[in-house]
């Protein structure tokens, strides 16, 4: 849900990323929200573009389409015995940025930024 004082000014996007590599991009499903306040957006993942084996980390951004990023969901496909695939983080640019001392490697920084 995304909450914005006055209502979004720009349209969003989705994009959808696996391992660390963009794999597609949609203007998503706006829905109503019956609080009032919030508004949701929707996009599932075209079928035609799953890798052959989708296990590993996943990660729908949502940005404006001026650039701005309004949002982060990360997930991971394990494999069919629930195991994680480990495969080696994506580089990130926010090496300056601190994280509390019991977060994971995907919890987003006091910054706001997403490793």
């Amino acid at each position: 849900m995304l909450r914005e004082p006055g209502g979004l000014k720009e349209d969003v996007i989705h994009i959808w990323s696996w391992r660390g590599r963009e794999l597609a991009r949609m203007t998503p499903e706006h829905l109503r929200c019956n609080d009032g306040d919030g508004e949701v957006f929707r996009s599932m993942f075209p079928i035609g573009e799953m890798p052959p084996d989708p296990t590993g980390r996943w990660a729908c951004t949502t940005m404006t389409i001026g650039g701005q990023l309004v949002g982060v969901r990360k997930f991971e496909i394990v494999t069919p015995d629930g195991k994680s695939t480990n495969e080696a983080a994506p580089p990130t640019s926010d090496a300056g940025a601190s994280r509390p001392p019991d977060a994971g490697a995907d919890a987003p920084t006091r910054d706001g930024a997403s490793p």
